[in-house]
């Protein structure tokens, strides 16, 4: 670890089926990269997803965001997926997804040609790759993934609001509008 870096950790929510681990990464005591490491629990029901998503919210960081993990939805399988045309549990992720303005980002297959680990943030420059020198056994559905990002150093007189803010021209409106089309609202 670079010693210009500091870590914090972040308590975990205490939720059944959730594993994770939260931390702050503070690069020269000025950036906050919140970093989130998960596994789901096969076959979790959608109250365990809406718990994990409603908890994350809270943690946030206003400015940079890596979510990495075993989601385990079994019907998210890549970057290109339409998540409002399957489960309930995808809508969820999409909602997620979205309000916490992040993108999926993992783009390796695994053995059997599906991608299975989701890799999420908010950080412009971000490249996941597949990491060929793993420190433990490479299981064949779950690649060692690398994700790496160029970071350039803020000047320590910028400002920043520390509460987020959203850019409502980038919003997708179609798929918004899809999304609420298609929701049960009873």
């Amino acid at each position: 670890m670079n010693k210009k870096f500091r870590v914090q950790r972040v308590s975990s929510p205490d939720i059944p089926g959730v594993d994770c681990i939260l931390a702050n990464y503070f690069v020269d005591n000025i950036t906050c990269i919140f970093v989130c490491v998960v596994y789901i629990l096969p076959a979790s029901p959608i109250s365990v997803y809406q718990g994990y998503f409603d908890n994350i919210c809270s943690v946030l960081s206003p400015e940079s965001n890596i979510l990495i993990g075993d989601y385990n939805i079994r019907d998210v399988t890549g970057t290109d997926f339409d998540f409002l045309s399957s489960t309930s549990i995808c809508h969820e992720l999409y909602f997620f997804i979205n309000f916490s303005n992040l993108k999926s980002l993992n783009f390796v297959r695994n053995t059997y040609g599906k991608i299975l680990d989701l890799v999420l943030s908010n950080i412009v420059r971000i490249f996941v790759t597949r990491e060929h020198d793993s420190i433990v056994p490479e299981d064949v559905y779950h690649p060692a993934l690398l994700a790496e990002f160029l970071y350039t150093k803020r000047i320590k007189n910028a400002t920043k609001s520390q509460s987020m803010d959203y850019n409502f021209s980038k919003a997708n409106y179609e798929q918004l509008y899809r999304a609420i089309e298609s929701g049960n609202i009873s």
